[in-house]
């Protein structure tokens, strides 16, 4: 945390080892998702030679191990340090490595035990440093909704297509391959986070406002490129005019508005409440200008050039 201070998520976007830490839990994400999906599930079936009744039992004895991981994550969190996450990190890899030995029923079990250790650990320890710094339930939903979106739009196909398209049944060695170097990976974005598993907010870019044609601003909005450019130069202009810091960071909102398009809305909705803070009116209609930006966005910089001109001073 930055001095003892609540963060907003548009300070937590603006921090590398946020987007360092997303990437490790994406990536985790992906391997326990790959490992317990149908097709590994049957390959393991075939490794032991269990039925698929028996097989049922691997995902109770996990979930119950996943439980476990509570302690691991408050240990974690106690350390404030990286080294836990990379501890739990290699007890998954050491968990996958055994999960994957042909005709050894015992290896499978304590195998899954390990990975249901680690994965819960993970998925406690990762949610938590993300809310510890928020003020609000809307900084927690867009800060972890980032990485839950990621990982439903990479994990899913990337499992489902590396399945199709190996065959592994003649290659144990392979689901363990594929399952371990999305985590090892990961272990290689804690690297640079070291020892503090906090946030910091960054400064921001200082962009002076500027006269323009709010017709033709918004007529080259339309080209995608532009209206990504403009969007960046209003935040930083509408901060500037407001003497606001709780407007998205210009070059934090490049960032993520080519990946993450549907932030558009909560953006426009800070923008618009803190106009009408400086304004000491309801200047604009917030909810209008949101569903403007969810539908027919061009209108929305209309108004915000036209705003943009006549408070300059």
């Amino acid at each position: 945390m930055d001095n003892g201070k609540c963060l907003s998520w548009k300070d937590q976007l603006s921090d590398y080892k946020f987007w360092l830490l997303i990437i490790f839990f994406v990536l985790f994400m992906i391997s326990d998702n790959y490992v317990f999906q149908a097709n590994s599930s049957i390959y393991i079936i075939y490794l032991s030679g269990w039925s698929s009744i028996d097989f049922s039992k691997i995902y109770v004895l996990k979930d119950i191990a996943s439980v476990t991981g509570f302690i691991f994550a408050w240990i974690s969190l106690q350390s404030r340090s990286n080294y836990m996450l990379i501890v739990c990190s290699g007890i998954y890899i050491v968990g996958l490595s055994l999960f994957y030995i042909p005709n050894d029923a015992q290896a499978i079990l304590f195998g899954t035990i390990l990975l249901g250790l680690s994965r819960g650990a993970v998925f406690l320890v990762v949610p938590s440093i993300i809310a510890e710094p928020l003020g609000g339930k809307e900084n927690f939903l867009v800060s972890f909704g980032i990485a839950v979106c990621l990982e439903k739009v990479f994990g899913f196909p990337l499992a489902f297509l590396v399945t199709t398209a190996i065959n592994f049944s003649e290659i144990p060695l392979g689901y363990f391959i594929f399952s371990a170097t999305p985590v090892l990976f990961g272990i290689l974005c804690l690297i640079p986070v070291r020892s503090g598993l906090s946030f910091e907010k960054r400064k921001k870019v200082t962009l002076n406002p500027k006269q323009r044609s709010a017709m033709t601003t918004t007529l080259f909005s339309m080209i995608p490129f532009y209206f990504i450019y403009i969007m960046y130069r209003m935040c930083g202009e509408i901060s500037i005019i407001t003497k606001s810091d709780n407007i998205i960071n210009p070059r934090t909102y490049i960032t993520t508005s080519i990946i993450f398009p549907f932030l558009l809305p909560i953006l426009i909705s800070d923008i618009a409440k803190e106009i009408n803070i400086y304004s000491n009116k309801n200047t604009v209609n917030k909810n209008l200008l949101v569903f403007l930006s969810l539908s027919f966005p061009f209108p929305v910089i209309y108004f915000l050039q036209n705003w943009i001109n006549g408070n300059m001073e």
